[in-house]
C-alpha cells in the first residue's frame, strides 16, 4: 500500500550529492502525467519556515513514466549541507488538490570523479539528531557539534538541628530518604555515597551523647574516628549532619586522651577540608558534605544555638558509557569504508557494524575501535543490503569526555529496476489456442549510480480456471540510466479463455533494489478455442480422388486430414473410413497405420490402409473426421470399379502443335497393373 505520491531516489537522506548543477530524480508510485503536478524547494538549514536557498522551475521538471527528474541550475557550497523539500499535488476533478511531502537531507560534494560511489554522512547537530543516543549530549569540539557522555544532577540534602524545640536530621540523595526523625538520631549521622553511582556503602548513627552512666567504657566516638578515617575511601563523598547533643562523649574522651577525642575529630574533619569544626560545643549544630581526598570541595554550615543548618544542591553524575545508533545505511552492492569525522580518543570510542540482511534482520558483523578509517569490503552486500552502525563511548576516568562527531560511510548503491509498461508488446493479444504468443518487456534500470547485473524475471499466464504457463528468464546487465528488452514466446496450447499476463522482475531481490512496486505489471489476453471445421483429403493410389472416379478393386488408402489449428490429433478415433456399409479398422484391412502430425498443420493426421475388393460398379466412401477442438467434418463420394478395362478422354494438347503436346487419357481397369499401348501418328 502507498500514500505517498513522491519517493526519492537519488539522493536518498543523507547521501551525498554533485555541488555543480546537482540533479535529482524521484519516484511516483500512483502518478499519470496529467492529474499530478511537483514542486521543490532548497534550504541551507532546517527551518522550512525561512527563506529557501532555491525553487524549482516548471522547465526544470521532467517527467517520465517510472520517474520525475529535477535539475535545478544552480550551484552549492562544498560540503555545506542542504535540506531538500518535494511536493506532488494531485488535482482532482473537482478541482481539489491533494499534496503529498517528502523532506530529506543532503551534502553537496564534488560527485564528478566516481560518480558511481554514494557517500552517506551524518555530521552534525541537524543530521545526528537523526540517529537514536542515550546517555548523551550535544557539545562542541573545535566549533563542531559532537555527542559526549551525558552528566546528570543527583539532588541531595544534608540537615540538621540540635535545640531541643527543633531536633532533628534528614538526609535525602535523588529522593531516597536515608535518615529522617522521628526517630531521633541523636550524635553523629553519617552516610558514605559511591562516587560512581551515588549509591550509599555506608549508613552509620554514632551516639555521641551517650546515655551510659560510665563515659569512659563507651567507645562509641572511638569507633567514629576511626570510621572516618578507614571506612571512607579516596574519592567517597561523606554526608554528615548533627542532631540533639553530640560532643559529650568527645570532650570526656579529650581528658582521657583517646582518639575518640574531640582534638582528634577536629584533626581527621580537618583533613576532609572543614574550617567549621573547631567551633563544634555543646548544643550546637553541625552539618558537612565532602569527598575524600578533595578538601577544596568541602561544604559545611554551623549553628552555635543548635539552630536547623540544611546543605542542598545536585551532585553531578558523570555517566561512565552512553552510545548512539545511527539511521539504516544503504541498499549498497558493495561496500567501502567508514570514515570518522571527527577525531577523538580511539581507545573510548567503539563502533558495531551491523548488518541488516533481505528479511531486517540485525547480525553483529565486527565490533572495532573508531579510527580514522576502516574498511567494509570484507562484508557482502549480497547478504547484508544495509548496514547499521552503533556508536559506544566509554569513560574510564570522570575527567575523560570521549565524543562522537559524525561519519561517512562509501558504497556503491543498489540499481533500481522498473518495467516501463507503456512498451509492453502483444504480437497479437488474441490468439487462436496452440499458437505461439509473443510478448516483449522493457525493463530499465533508473538508478543514477547502480549497475544491475544479471537478474530473474518471471511470466505467470493464468486461465480463469486457474490453469498457469510459467515462464522463467534472465535479465542481463543493465547500466545505470540503460534498457534492455525481454522477449517471450510460447504456445497456447495449455490456456483457454480470457488470460492474466502477470510478469515480475528480480523476485528473489538478487539486486537489493529499494522498490519492489515498479517490478511487476499485469495484462490480458485472450485465447480462443479453434471453430473451424477440418478439411478432407482422400488418395486411393497415390491419387486424390475426386466424386465419381474409376479405382482399382483392391487400392491403397490414404487419408489426410487437414485443419487451421495447431492441436495435436493424436488418435485415429479422430479419422474413421467406411466403405459402403463396413469401417475399416486395423483387424479388417492391411498395412493399417494411423500417423499423428503433431503440431504441424495444415496436415494434422493421416490414415493408411489397404482394403478389402471393392465392389464391381459403385462404391461409397464415407470419411468422418474431428479436430482437436472437436469440430467434424465428413467426405462422401461413389467410386465405381471396371470388370474390363477401357479408356476415355483420350486426347492431346495443342493440336496440332510444332515441337511439344501433352497427351492425356483416362484409364478405367480392375487394377493399376493394367498396363494399356498407345500409337501416335504424325499427320
Amino acid at each position: 500500500v502507498l500514500n505517498t505520491g513522491l519517493l526519492p531516489l537519488d539522493p536518498l537522506n543523507l547521501w551525498n550529492l554533485s555541488s555543480n548543477k546537482p540533479e535529482f530524480r524521484f519516484i511516483n508510485p500512483i502518478a499519470n502525467d496529467t492529474s499530478f503536478s511537483y514542486s521543490f524547494k532548497i534550504w541551507d538549514n532546517p527551518d522550512t519556515s525561512s527563506t529557501p536557498f532555491y525553487i524549482s522551475l516548471t522547465d526544470e521538471i521532467k517527467l517520465f513514466e517510472n520517474y520525475i527528474d529535477w535539475k535545478p541550475n544552480l550551484s552549492l557550497i562544498q560540503n555545506n549541507q542542504y535540506w531538500l523539500e518535494g511536493k506532488s499535488i494531485l488535482k482532482s476533478e473537482e478541482n481539489q488538490s491533494k499534496t503529498n511531502s517528502l523532506f530529506l537531507s543532503f551534502t553537496a560534494t564534488n560527485r564528478n570523479v566516481i560518480d558511481t560511489i554514494a557517500q552517506w554522512q551524518i555530521f552534525g547537530r541537524n543530521q545526528l539528531e537523526q540517529g537514536t543516543f542515550n546517555d548523551l549530549c550535544f557539545s562542541k569540539i573545535d566549533e563542531k557539534d559532537v555527542l559526549i557522555i551525558d552528566s546528570v544532577f543527583v539532588p541531595y540534602k544534608i540537615a540538621g538541628a540540635a535545640l531541643q524545640s527543633k531536633r532533628f536530621s534528614d538526609i535525602n540523595v535523588d529522593g531516597t530518604i536515608y535518615i529522617t526523625t522521628p526517630p531521633t538520631h541523636r550524635g553523629f549521622n553519617v552516610i558514605v555515597l559511591s562516587p560512581d553511582d551515588f549509591s550509599a556503602k555506608r549508613l552509620r548513627v554514632f551516639d555521641t551523647w551517650s546515655d551510659s552512666s560510665d563515659l569512659s567504657s563507651d567507645s562509641t566516638s572511638i569507633k567514629f574516628v576511626k570510621f572516618l578515617r578507614d571506612s571512607v575511601e579516596f574519592g567517597d563523598y561523606l554526608l554528615l549532619t548533627t542532631c540533639d547533643e553530640s560532643s559529650r562523649l568527645l570532650n570526656y574522651h579529650k581528658k582521657l586522651n583517646t582518639t575518640g577525642s574531640m582534638d582528634t575529630l577536629r584533626t581527621v574533619l580537618k583533613e576532609y577540608g572543614s574550617a567549621l569544626i573547631d567551633s563544634l560545643e555543646l548544643s550546637s549544630t553541625f552539618t558537612m558534605l565532602a569527598r575524600r581526598g578533595f578538601p577544596e570541595l568541602t561544604k559545611e554550615l554551623w549553628s552555635g544555638i543548635g539552630d536547623t543548618c540544611i546543605i542542598q544542591g545536585n551532585f553531578i553524575k558523570y555517566l561512565k558509557n552512553g552510545n548512539y545508533i545511527t539511521p539504516k545505511v544503504g541498499p549498497a552492492q558493495k561496500w567501502f569504508s567508514i570514515n570518522n569525522l571527527v577525531k577523538t580518543a580511539v581507545d573510548s570510542v567503539l563502533i558495531e557494524i551491523v548488518g541488516l540482511n533481505k528479511n531486517m534482520s540485525p547480525v553483529s558483523l565486527k565490533s572495532v575501535e573508531f579510527d580514522e578509517n576502516i574498511d567494509l569490503s570484507d562484508i557482502s552486500a549480497d547478504e547484508y543490503p544495509y548496514l547499521r552502525f552503533n556508536i559506544y563511548l566509554k569513560r574510564k576516568e570522570s575527567t575523560d569526555n570521549p565524543a562522537f562527531g559524525g561519519l561517512k560511510c562509501s558504497f556503491v548503491p543498489s540499481p533500481e529496476l522498473a518495467i516501463v509498461k507503456s512498451q509492453t508488446n502483444f504480437l497479437e493479444n488474441n490468439i487462436l489456442r496452440a499458437d505461439d504468443i509473443s510478448i516483449t518487456y522493457q525493463v530499465e534500470n533508473i538508478s543514477k549510480r547502480g549497475n544491475a547485473n544479471k537478474s530473474n524475471s518471471l511470466l505467470t499466464n493464468t486461465t480463469n480456471e486457474l490453469k498457469n504457463v510459467i515462464l522463467e528468464s534472465e535479465i542481463p546487465f543493465i547500466s545505470r540510466n540503460e534498457d534492455d528488452e525481454m522477449q517471450f514466446q510460447f504456445d497456447t496450447e495449455q490456456l483457454n479463455g480470457n488470460v492474466s499476463a502477470l510478469y515480475e522482475i528480480d523476485l528473489k531481490n538478487q539486486l537489493n533494489e529499494l522498490y519492489s512496486f515498479n517490478n511487476i505489471t499485469l495484462d490480458n489476453y485472450n485465447v480462443f478455442e479453434d471453430t473451424i471445421k477440418p478439411k478432407i483429403k482422400l488418395f486411393l493410389d497415390d491419387v486424390e480422388i475426386e466424386d465419381g472416379a474409376y479405382v482399382a478393386v483392391r487400392p491403397h488408402f490414404k487419408v489426410e486430414l487437414h485443419d487451421n489449428s495447431r492441436l495435436a490429433v493424436e488418435s485415429d478415433e479422430n479419422l474413421k473410413v467406411r466403405i459402403n456399409s463396413r469401417i475399416q479398422l486395423a483387424d479388417n484391412t492391411e498395412d493399417y497405420e494411423f500417423i499423428s502430425k503433431s503440431k504441424e498443420r495444415p496436415i494434422k493426421a493421416i490414415l493408411s490402409f489397404k482394403s478389402d475388393s471393392l465392389d464391381f460398379d459403385e462404391n461409397i466412401l464415407t470419411v468422418y473426421a474431428t479436430d482437436a477442438s472437436g469440430n467434424r467434418d465428413t467426405l462422401r463420394l461413389s467410386v465405381f470399379c471396371s470388370l474390363n478395362g477401357f479408356i476415355k478422354n483420350l486426347g492431346n494438347y495443342p493440336n496440332p502443335a510444332s515441337y511439344v503436346t501433352t497427351i492425356t487419357f483416362d484409364i478405367k481397369a480392375p487394377g493399376q497393373e493394367n498396363k494399356a499401348t498407345i500409337d501416335i501418328y504424325d499427320i
